[in-house]
C-alpha cells in the first residue's frame, strides 16, 4: 500500500508542477509534461485536480470544447473521489 501511496504521491507533485508551468505562462512546457502522465491509472481524486489543468491549457489555446469536456470530466472525478459530499447546484 505504501507503494501505491508513494505512486498518488508523486503523481500529485508532478501535477503541482503542471500547474505551476501553466500559471506562470508556460504553457508549452505544461502541455508536454501533461501529454507524459497517464490518466487512466489515476484515483478519481487526482483526475479531479488534473482536469482542470487540461481545460487551463485548452482555454490558453482558445479551444473551448475540449475545455468545458475537461471540466465536465473534473467534476465527474470529484464527484466520484467524494460520493458523500454535498453537489453545488449547476
Amino acid at each position: 500500500m505504501a507503494k501505491q501511496g508513494d505512486r498518488w504521491n508523486a503523481a500529485h507533485a508532478r501535477h503541482l508542477l503542471i500547474r505551476r508551468l501553466l500559471l506562470i505562462g508556460q504553457v508549452e512546457e505544461a502541455e508536454q509534461r501533461l501529454s507524459m502522465l497517464q490518466p487512466a491509472v489515476l484515483p478519481p481524486a487526482l483526475l479531479a485536480t488534473q482536469e482542470p489543468v487540461v481545460a487551463g491549457i485548452a482555454i490558453r489555446r482558445v479551444r473551448t470544447r475540449p475545455a468545458r469536456a475537461a471540466l465536465i470530466r473534473a467534476a465527474q472525478a470529484a464527484s466520484q473521489a467524494a460520493p458523500n459530499t454535498k453537489r453545488l447546484p449547476t
